[in-house]
């Protein structure tokens, strides 16, 4: 019989299953999210790292064409001009999408998902690498796909899920170069570093993880050393890729990268490194929050079952895991610092949701060390994952949007067509962060309505027209303009609805008129 005409074994038949199921998880994210995704009023910076993507397709350069800070301490000092307060790959995938769809805010949110279908997948990969079974890396993946961790930054215009796909990508083909020693994949190893620094700073965190293992394999220290210089030089290289860039104006991207990144870390960081106590302090509520009390248990009991010898991991690759797992959390503490960011434990978590995943796919499996999957087991493990999961997963913000589907308080695209519609098309209009960008495309002459010095004051500024919204009736800054209110639109007391005021400025705050 030829090969063609084989049956197919089970090996083949598993591994089409788990195919089948690695969509299904990946759909359901997709059915989920991006109702949201398209309708949620811009939030977490998103008025700041939405609009690069356009002014690339425009110009050939990022930018934020509504926030001119003239403040040489604050991290968007002449963004206007030109953006050096992160690396620009993240907007440059932005405009990639926007060339397909237009802008959009649910535009540059869909780029930030499509980098998180690819990490779903890695981990997925990783799971396959480092546990013992199939079923493990698709609990793995599971979890993980629906953890608050992922649920934040693959639905919000930020570079953060970028940044951890290349996280997780190292990490991938690191092991896979672990394993066979290829140099294709150190190299791979190495390009998703440099593809890390071109996207977010956070990138020196698998960066040191990666190289510090990389000293770890070979037969002398000659062989290691040589992998090490393999592995930095291609990661340079690649992130050298943002030099020309640089070069347009290299003054510009010396104040703004060091405002916005080295000046919000706290101490240096050699002494952050040898006594991490205070990023610590900083960095732990902000993990709770952000990954949620339940989760949380999940991740410490899963790192505390696989330190008990319990074979979560394949055995050859217990020590490296764990010890990956704590150099990572070590250098995500140390290094972060007193940055305020939470998107980035999308990286430094993974291996917590694959031990986590390998658990769980544990608690399936017939008395006795069968391979066989019980259905009550299963059907109780599934339960114990929802239950860990669905509390802070989005489930209310979906439903509050279906609920509320043709009501134009609840589609932030619809909200702000409302408020073009109803406001003049001239003049210059301060307007809140979760609708400036939309009036920057309208044609509007937008300033940002901000009054937070480090990165825009808008206080000083002259203006005619008030869009206030969430974020600036928060900040106050209709008192800092003087403005004088005229009327509202939306619901003020849903959490999950659009508002805004409108307010027009004072005589003594509008633009003095130039005389021909």
């Amino acid at each position: 019989m030829s090969t063609g005409d084989a049956e197919p074994t089970s090996t083949d038949r598993s591994s089409n299953a788990a195919r089948w199921i690695l969509v299904a998880i990946i759909t359901s994210f997709w059915v989920c999210r991006l109702p949201v995704m398209l309708r949620q009023i811009p939030a977490q910076d998103e008025d700041y790292f939405a609009v690069p993507g356009w002014t690339i397709l425009q110009t050939g350069l990022p930018s934020i064409p509504y926030l001119p800070s003239r403040d040489e301490t604050a991290a968007f000092y002449r963004a206007d001009d030109l953006l050096y307060a992160l690396p620009p790959l993240y907007f440059y995938s932005q405009a990639a999408v926007y060339a397909v769809t237009g802008p959009g805010t649910g535009a540059a949110r869909v780029a930030s998902a499509l980098a998180g279908t690819l990490t779903i997948w890695a981990v997925y990969a990783l799971g396959r690498v480092w546990l013992p079974r199939r079923g493990d890396a698709l609990w793995a993946a599971a979890l993980f796909a629906w953890s608050r961790v992922f649920y934040f930054p693959c639905v919000i215009a930020r570079p953060d899920m970028l940044c951890g796909l290349f996280g997780v990508l190292s990490l991938l083909t690191a092991s896979w170069w672990w394993t066979s020693g290829r140099l294709r994949w150190l190299i791979a190893a190495a390009a998703a570093i440099g593809g890390g620094f071109l996207t977010h700073p956070f990138a020196i965190v698998f960066a040191l993880q990666v190289g510090l293992w990389s000293l770890c394999r070979g037969p002398s220290w000659f062989t290691r050393l040589r992998d090490a210089t393999v592995l930095t030089t291609v990661a340079l290289l690649v992130a050298a890729l943002w030099i020309p860039l640089i070069l347009v104006d290299p003054d510009l991207f010396v104040t703004q990268f060091g405002n916005n990144v080295f000046n919000k870390a706290g101490a240096g960081v050699l002494s952050r490194l040898l006594w991490p106590i205070e990023s610590l302090r900083v960095q732990w509520p902000l993990f709770v929050e952000h990954t949620g009390p339940l989760q949380v248990i999940l991740l410490t009991v899963s790192s505390g079952v696989a330190v008990a010898r319990v074979d979560l991991v394949r055995t050859e690759w217990k020590r490296p895991v764990l010890l990956l797992a704590t150099v990572g959390l070590y250098l995500h503490i140390a290094l972060q610092g007193t940055h305020p960011t939470k998107g980035y434990w999308v990286y430094t978590l993974v291996p917590g949701f694959l031990l986590a995943g390998s658990l769980l796919s544990r608690l399936t499996l017939r008395t006795g060390g069968a391979a066989a999957v019980g259905p009550v087991r299963f059907t109780a493990a599934a339960l114990l994952a929802a239950a860990l999961l669905l509390p802070g997963a989005g489930v209310r913000t979906l439903l509050a949007h279906l609920r509320h589907w043709n009501d134009t308080a609840y589609n932030a695209p619809a909200f702000t067509q409302e408020l073009l519609s109803n406001t003049p098309s001239d003049g210059v209009q301060v307007v809140d962060p979760g609708y400036a960008f939309e009036f920057h495309l309208a044609g509007r002459k937008t300033l940002l309505g901000l009054n937070f010095p480090f990165f825009y004051d808008v206080s000083d500024e002259r203006y005619h027209l008030l869009v206030a919204g969430p974020t600036s009736l928060r900040d106050g800054v209709p008192a800092a303009l003087e403005a004088e209110y005229q009327r509202s639109f939306g619901d003020k007391a849903d959490l999950f609805a659009c508002y805004s005021e409108l307010y027009t400025a004072p005589p003594h705050r509008r633009p003095v008129m130039e005389s021909h």
